[in-house]
């Protein structure tokens, strides 16, 4: 006989199903009861008992206990959170970013510096000699030139007559020797030397190589003689006119036109810029430009005058025998044509 419920065979004398549990007839049978009755039949074994497994599955089956869960129920899995917002960046970030630059900056700065120092310092120091000489070939130069411009107003011209006086080798051809009239030139010691021994007459001596318009002149003199000396200028040897400018040892100067018989004074008087004595240098300065006349002792202006009587003639360097006889001493002459 097979099991109404699962159709295992079952043994003669079984009175439920070895395998689902399910009662026999033989069990209906042996309780006296009809098996079609519609009422719940009794438990056959004790409730609190495990029932036999089912074999269904993993876990046995029990009717009487609670639930099983469903192995084919579906689960919808929990939707995780969004993931938080990245954080933010700080400004100070920024900040330190740029500090670190700056760093590397003055870093690199300080061992370009220390490297430079160290080749400027395996140089040898100082000016080569060839940079020595031409430092002082530049300076020489440039002394040289300031001392060949003109310190008198207009301050321009073209250097004409530049002689230290020391002898006639320049070329300006300056006059020689012992003349008739007691007058004397000559180059003694270094310098040019001018005598007139004849009481109230004055002796001039002239480089003849030179004769000038316009000028600005200017000579050295120390009267070592008497007690008066000074220039001519615009001297014409064919009338005889010529322009004097005389200054003593008193202090006094003088300044005239000659004709050679007779003197015109164009102006005089006395001056705190010259050096009065015997033996005092002077330095003599005359600007001429057309008939206009300055005169200068020592680079200070002294007087001034309008004369047209000569226009142009030579320059000439005097010593005047005014009440003694005279010798006076020149050097370092120059003239620059305006």
């Amino acid at each position: 006989m097979n099991c109404s419920s699962c159709g295992t065979q079952l043994p003669p004398t079984a009175t439920v199903c070895p395998k689902c549990g399910t009662p026999t007839s033989s069990y209906y049978y042996g309780s006296g009861e009809s098996p079609y009755a519609p009422t719940v039949p009794a438990a056959p074994y004790n409730v609190s008992q495990q029932p036999p497994s089912t074999s269904y599955g993993s876990q046995p089956y029990n009717p009487y206990g609670p639930p099983q869960q469903n192995p084919y129920e579906y689960s919808i899995p929990p939707v995780p959170p969004p993931p938080p917002n990245p954080p933010r960046r700080s400004n100070r970030t920024g900040i330190i970013v740029g500090m670190g630059l700056l760093l590397l900056i003055l870093i690199g700065g300080g061992v370009f510096a220390l490297l430079r120092s160290s080749s400027a310092s395996s140089t040898p120091s100082g000016p080569t000699p060839a940079q020595s000489t031409a430092t002082a070939n530049t300076v020489a130069t440039a002394t040289a030139s300031v001392a060949q411009q003109n310190p008198y107003p207009p301050f321009r011209g073209t250097l004409a007559l530049n002689d230290s006086m020391s002898d006639n080798s320049k070329g300006y051809k300056w006059d020689t020797g012992t003349f008739a009239d007691g007058g004397s030139c000559g180059f003694t010691g270094g310098a040019y030397h001018v005598g007139a021994s004849q009481k109230g007459f004055s002796f001039g001596c002239n480089p003849e190589a030179v004769t000038l318009s316009d000028f600005a002149f200017q000579v050295q003199m120390t009267i070592i003689k008497g007690d008066q000396g000074g220039v001519d200028f615009r001297q014409n040897n064919t009338s005889g006119l010529v322009y004097y400018f005389f200054i003593g040892t008193d202090g006094s100067y003088q300044l005239f036109v000659s004709n050679g018989k007779t003197n015109t004074t164009l102006k005089k008087g006395t001056s705190s810029s010259i050096k009065t004595g015997l033996n005092q240098t002077n330095l003599i300065g005359v600007v001429a430009k057309g008939s206009s006349i300055d005169v200068y002792v020592n680079l200070m202006h002294v007087d001034s005058a309008t004369d047209n009587t000569i226009s142009q003639g030579l320059l000439g360097v005097v010593a005047s025998a005014y009440t003694t006889p005279s010798e006076a001493v020149f050097s370092n002459a120059k003239a620059w044509k305006l």
